[in-house]
């Protein structure tokens, strides 16, 4: 896979296909560099070294059983993920 920002119109899509929830994407960014080239990024430039309790991707999946609760962080249990963020007005 490749992420080439030349062509990148800003949807977002890799951002939702992405399975390690590793990609990001905010309103702010700027663009600019001397050649095309260094704007095109290869799988080899994105990969970034495993930290100290980091597993080898891919993995499986840990929250929930579908893919809605495991996007939306919710546990097993049906109750929103407490290791993350604090969400106000979370469904109980």
């Amino acid at each position: 896979y490749q992420i080439n920002y030349l062509r990148c119109i800003f949807c977002g899509l890799c951002i939702e296909a992405c399975p390690t929830r590793a990609l990001t994407m905010t309103n702010e960014f700027k663009l600019g560099d001397e050649t095309r080239a260094s704007l095109i990024y290869e799988k080899q430039e994105l990969l970034a070294p495993l930290l100290p309790g980091m597993e080898q991707p891919p993995h499986a999946r840990r929250l929930g059983d579908d893919e809605k609760d495991y996007f939306l962080g919710l546990p097993a249990t049906g109750q929103p993920d407490t290791r993350t963020a604090s969400t106000s007005g979370a469904a109980k």
